[in-house]
């Protein structure tokens, strides 16, 4: 790979074409954005690993897609995380709303076993209409 110094070059040379990559990739144009500007960083703390049997478009861009599926990777994880913080904190409201649907549905099954048969057995026929 060229000198440190010429990643000022590289960037010139190469930055839309990661650009328009990450943007196609992520669909978002401002993380492309930080996306390319973590490739190029990426790409000069590994400069001595470039050799030369691939084009450099293509190192690049192996870059910017490993540093995209990692963003997702995070992405991922933090909005799981978010997620589960959020059912902890609210077992108690579901569990309430469970209870009350719970006691519900065994007053309505009171009701019915108290009406006369033909109306019980109606009350247990199919709603789609369909007969087994």
């Amino acid at each position: 790979m060229k000198h440190r110094d010429d990643m000022d070059d590289i960037y010139r040379e190469h930055g839309k074409t990661v650009y328009r990559f990450l943007q196609r990739m992520c669909g978002d144009a401002e993380l492309a954005q930080d996306l390319t500007q973590d490739t190029f960083l990426r790409a000069m703390e590994s400069a001595d690993r470039f050799d030369d049997s691939c084009k450099m478009t293509t190192w690049l861009c192996q870059i910017a897609k490993n540093l995209c599926y990692d963003h997702l990777r995070y992405q991922q994880r933090h909005q799981t995380e978010a997620l589960m913080e959020e059912s902890a904190q609210a077992p108690a409201h579901f569990l309430e709303e469970l209870l009350e649907n719970a006691d519900l549905a065994l007053q309505i099954r009171s009701i019915v076993h108290e009406l006369a048969e033909p109306y019980w057995l109606q009350s247990h026929k199919p709603l789609s209409g369909r007969h087994p």
